[in-house]
């Protein structure tokens, strides 16, 4: 069975469809270190933010300490708990006076929903239950399944911020003199799709923001958000309908997520991609080999037995 798609999941969905087809053999998508950590930091930073008010858990130092152990052994991180508590002391801190400052209330936190975009560019979308172990979700064809980690409003409801919670740490973040660390929410295929959560494509009075909340374990937490407009809400509507017709239809398109693909293994677009590459480097190497200088005059005295081995290739390099 091929993998499901999902907002996570998104810019792979909309590069190539492959992987989805569930007529092929997925490989399993374990969780590493660094997404076991952020699923923990994700359940304690709930947590937090359910809490009402008056009674705030990262202030409650044992029931804080019993989240965390909890949420440490669940998704074995046992060894980061120390640090795990940290992180999320400092960052709900930061998104408290975030929503404070911007005058947001949440209204959702860590909801599922099920997008359904079709091909005139507008969607609906439902609730639906949590994914389970396995990260799949309850969703039918058609549909794109995704958590949604929080969801805010201003007093009138007229302004909504969809936002998503990202622990990961940027190794370089300045790439050719430019600043790569954070990307705008309305570039990233699963904030665009997780923008059509929001049910919002028949009321035109609302103004739809995306944002990440960068809480890397590296770097101090941030939130940015921007407005996601309704033409391009309505176009990234469409191209996921497109995706979904292509999944089975034999779509190929080699790019840069192929090392995720649990289809890599005999996938044709990516070996033709492969041979295109090797023959690029033969060819250089012929050319290195063929086109280095030669004396004419010295013509006569070129050697008629074949050159020592390995000898072409230290000069082909």
């Amino acid at each position: 069975m091929g993998w499901q798609p999902s907002a996570s999941k998104t810019e792979i969905l909309l590069l190539c469809q492959r992987p989805f087809d569930p007529a092929i053999e997925a490989e399993p998508d374990e969780p590493g270190e660094p997404a076991r950590y952020g699923s923990s930091f994700h359940s304690v930073l709930a947590a937090c933010l359910r809490s009402p008010k008056k009674k705030l858990l990262e202030k409650q130092s044992a029931a804080f300490a019993r989240a965390v152990t909890k949420a440490a052994r669940e998704h074995d991180v046992k060894d980061a708990a120390d640090e795990l508590a940290g992180h999320v002391k400092s960052s709900v801190k930061v998104l408290r006076n975030w929503l404070t400052r911007e005058k947001l209330e949440i209204i959702e936190i860590e909801k599922a929903y099920a997008v359904w975009p079709r091909q005139d560019g507008s969607w609906t979308a439902r609730t639906i239950e949590a994914h389970d172990e396995e990260h799949r979700y309850k969703s039918a064809p058609g549909e794109i399944p995704g958590t949604v980690d929080l969801i805010a409003a201003n007093a009138n409801q007229r302004r909504i911020v969809v936002l998503d919670h990202k622990t990961g740490y940027v190794e370089d973040w300045f790439a050719n003199d430019e600043f790569v660390g954070f990307a705008r929410p309305t570039t990233v295929g699963q904030m665009r799709t997780l923008g059509l959560a929001t049910r919002a494509s028949s009321k035109l009075d609302k103004e739809i923001e995306v944002g990440i909340f960068h809480a890397d374990r590296k770097g101090l937490p941030i939130v940015y958000a921007e407005p996601y407009e309704r033409d391009a809400m309505r176009a990234h509507a469409q191209a996921l309908h497109a995706a979904f017709s292509r999944i089975g239809q034999g779509f190929l398109r080699p790019g840069p997520y192929c090392k995720r693909c649990p289809a890599r293994v005999g996938c044709p677009a990516r070996a033709a991609d492969l041979l295109v590459e090797s023959a690029e480097v033969l060819v250089k190497a012929a050319n290195a080999v063929a086109l280095e200088p030669v004396d004419p005059n010295a013509l006569f005295v070129l050697p008629t037995e074949p050159p020592p081995e390995g000898m072409l290739e230290m000069r082909a390099g």
